[in-house]
């Protein structure tokens, strides 16, 4: 499907291609780079040498689980989305380093991995709780459709102020309205947007820009620590 869509956009003669892949392989994009210019966005396929616009999900990650982890100890659970997407794959390497910075490891059973949907989310959820006899201590979703489930999980059993400890990557302006207080990592959309569209328009007029990656930093926005 993937080729088929690429093949189409080449027919209409575009000037170039800004992707987010989930494919394995950057072949598709790799043989026709040198006469149609490709920027990833969001994502970094394997170990694609192509142009890249994405956001530093494992540093950012790593020092808001640090702070988990200086707060709640090494009881910090962690909910992942498909391991074949790079942002998944940083995002769960930051979990790891943010433990390690605090002087904790991570182990297995604190560790889940789904898909992105919030039934994912509410899944994990449930299951958690069933074999913890309880909540966890603290939570990292990765991503804020996971958070949606974990949420009407909560919010269905009447544990919306229960003490715990829930931090998501991706962010939304409804956090800021609800009497938890979860922090989250807001990624630059536009400022991603606007580097894939600049780093592009540079490709397209040639020669290849000096600087093809561009690795962009979250904002962490602390709720937690509001009086």
């Amino acid at each position: 499907l993937e080729q088929r869509v690429v093949d189409n956009l080449i027919s209409r003669q575009v000037d170039g291609l800004i992707v987010a892949s989930s494919g394995h392989s950057d072949d598709i994009y790799a043989r026709i780079h040198d006469r149609l210019p490709v920027v990833q966005l969001d994502r970094h396929i394997g170990e694609s040498r192509l142009p890249m616009v994405i956001s530093d999900a494992c540093k950012a990650t790593a020092e808001l689980v640090q702070d988990m982890a200086e707060d709640c100890g090494e009881e910090i659970s962690y909910f992942g989305g498909l391991l074949d997407l790079s942002p998944s794959r940083h995002r769960l390497a930051g979990y790891e380093l943010g433990l390690h910075r605090a002087g904790l490891e991570a182990t297995s059973d604190r560790v889940r991995h789904r898909d992105y949907q919030p039934s994912s989310g509410y899944q994990l959820m449930a299951e958690l709780v069933e074999e913890l006899g309880g909540l966890p201590e603290a939570l990292f979703t990765a991503s804020f459709t996971l958070l949606e489930g974990v949420l009407r999980y909560l919010n269905q059993h009447g544990l919306m102020d229960a003490p715990l400890r829930l931090c998501t990557f991706d962010d939304h302006d409804l956090l800021d309205c609800i009497p938890m207080r979860i922090d989250s990592l807001a990624q630059d959309c536009p400022a991603l947007a606007e580097g894939a569209f600049t780093l592009m328009q540079e490709l397209v007029r040639g020669p290849s820009p000096e600087r093809t990656a561009l690795v962009l930093p979250p904002r962490i926005r602390w709720r937690s620590r509001r009086p």
